[in-house]
């Protein structure tokens, strides 16, 4: 995108954050897989390394579904809600036909007890003998291995509880790069969710408590994300899956990147009360 300013007043060159994310939605489909394929193949080597003398991790497979939960340990985050249920979640993950796997990562506050118990919980899932391997906890959680994670995840879950999610700008990151985003209606996802880019639990479902949630999200990943990604078709690729990886794309990059808003920013405040103090002129009241 070109600049948005070439001084005060000047009108912005195309529309706020018209940088061609746009064309995503026309990329080769074999192309986009194969290069999805290799950054979850750069994100599973670094977790095999990680995981050399330790429980769970180096028998990841690049070929399954791979779920992602990298985000701060606090409550209202709720990274358990999937194990409400822990007996049909871990059913869920010991499918031999359709695996899922899934990559835990983030950090507790020192100071907040509550936060660090939930961390210990989900240790102890990712190491007990029902997560089948399938369950990982990544430790020392850093911005490189968040960049891996985008680049890896096929899907980008997110589970706070209503309406405690500030923005969730990680899910903006991981759908950037062609994550699927499976998500409570909460921060960024209810202005950018639609069924062509990823998952939701509606408003209706949030309403009825965590343990609705729960079901819900497990009925999302059973009925709707799993079937998705395993369809495969000419060539064995997920068309369905690549049509929304590509969608995704497209509608999130161009509507949730840094030159949008600070070209909206622009025309919409910072040029009109630049305007608004021009000499001669007086301010708008």
């Amino acid at each position: 995108m070109q600049s948005l300013l070439t001084g005060a007043g000047v009108k912005l060159e195309g529309g706020p954050g018209d940088q061609g994310w746009e064309q995503a939605a026309d990329l080769d489909p074999a192309a986009l897989w194969d290069a999805h394929r290799q950054g979850k193949a750069r994100l599973l080597e670094v977790v095999a390394g990680w995981a050399r003398g330790r429980v769970g991790g180096s028998g990841l497979d690049p070929e399954a579904l791979t779920v992602v939960f990298a985000r701060r340990f606090v409550p209202y985050k709720r990274a358990t809600l999937l194990f409400t249920d822990t007996e049909r979640a871990l059913e869920l993950f010991a499918n031999e036909e359709r695996p899922i796997q899934l990559l835990y990562t983030g950090k507790a506050y020192p100071t907040d007890e509550e936060g660090k118990a939930i961390l210990a919980q989900v240790v102890r899932i990712a190491r007990s003998r029902e997560s089948s391997g399938r369950i990982v906890f990544l430790e020392d959680y850093d911005m490189e291995l968040g960049r891996l994670l985008v680049q890896g995840a096929d899907v980008w879950l997110n589970t706070p509880h209503r309406p405690e999610e500030a923005s969730g700008t990680s899910g903006m990151k991981a759908a950037m790069n062609g994550a699927l985003n499976l998500s409570v209606l909460d921060g960024w996802w209810p202005e950018a969710y639609s069924p062509e880019i990823g998952w939701a639990i509606s408003e209706d479902v949030s309403a009825k408590g965590d343990e609705a949630e729960a079901t819900e999200l497990l009925r999302l990943l059973e009925e709707e994300v799993v079937p998705t990604f395993y369809d495969r078709g000419t060539g064995g690729f997920p068309l369905r899956w690549l049509d929304m990886m590509r969608a995704s794309i497209a509608t999130v990059g161009a509507g949730f990147n840094g030159a949008r808003m600070v070209g909206e920013y622009a025309e919409r405040y910072y040029l009109p009360a630049h305007a608004s103090g021009a000499p001669g002129e007086a301010p708008s009241r």
